[in-house]
């Protein structure tokens, strides 16, 4: 069912208009009893066949409890559904598979991409060892092993992995890892659960994050920071010996 109404009394009325839509005094509000009572939104058909082919292309959220979804129709929504079809026969030309062969094709080819990843952050993570050299550069402060160390190519969750292979290695002590990574500064403290009374992750990267222009925080056994000056980083990194020292009663 369709009315003029004036504005202010199909809103006393309890019809609903679009957040941010403006209106003129005079509306169109259009109802179906029972259901719906809304201001029109300016698309006017006598019957719903004249719409033709009809699709909807999004849905979102515009307010609380409201969904706008927006549609094309008639010859514009055919010409989009031919568009769809032909973009689905590249990608299955593409894919050497069938159209209705694509959901598994794509999941084969995203499980091995993830495989693949998984294989190259092992050998990240081998070479890191590799160039860390171990434990063997550990340095005694106040009787505490502490190893720290710059490392390359490794994102933050490699760089974590890492530092707490190092520490388990260490038995007892403190790991300080730094990595540059896409301009910036990754650091990762952890110290081994004996010796979290004495110094504590989170004291001590506190300590060292504002060297690269940054900052951070963690719990007595492990923390991590990010920081913008990667130049900064070998500085840091040897400031660490001194650091604990400090920390250390």
């Amino acid at each position: 069912q369709t009315e003029l109404s004036d504005l202010d009394q199909a809103i006393q009325r309890g019809a609903m208009a679009l957040f941010g839509e403006k209106y003129q005094q005079q509306v169109r509000v259009v109802s179906v009893p029972g259901f719906s009572l809304e201001l029109c939104g300016g698309t006017h058909v006598s019957h719903t066949g004249d719409i033709g082919l009809f699709k909807i292309v999004s849905e979102s959220s515009i307010s609380a409890g409201v969904r706008r979804i927006e549609a094309v129709a008639g010859e514009v929504a055919v010409r989009r559904y031919l568009d769809e079809d032909r973009l689905l026969a590249d990608v299955s030309e593409l894919l050497r598979t069938r159209p209705d062969g694509l959901p598994h094709t794509v999941e084969r080819i995203l499980a091995d991409l993830k495989e693949a990843q998984k294989q190259v952050e092992q050998l990240q993570l081998k070479l890191a060892r590799n160039e860390t050299g171990g434990v063997s550069q550990v340095r005694e402060v106040k009787g505490i092993q502490v190893l720290s160390q710059r490392v390359e190519n490794l994102d933050r969750n490699a760089l974590r992995t890492l530092a707490d292979q190092l520490k388990n290695k260490l038995e007892s002590g403190v790991v300080v890892l730094g990595a540059p990574t896409d301009g910036k500064v990754s650091l990762v403290v952890m110290v081994t659960a004996d010796l979290t009374a004495r110094i504590r992750a989170d004291q001590l990267i506190r300590k060292i994050a504002p060297l690269v222009g940054g900052g951070g925080g963690g719990r007595p056994d492990m923390a991590e920071a990010g920081g913008r000056d990667v130049s900064k980083l070998d500085e840091a990194l040897e400031q660490t010996y001194s650091a604990v020292a400090d920390l250390l009663p």
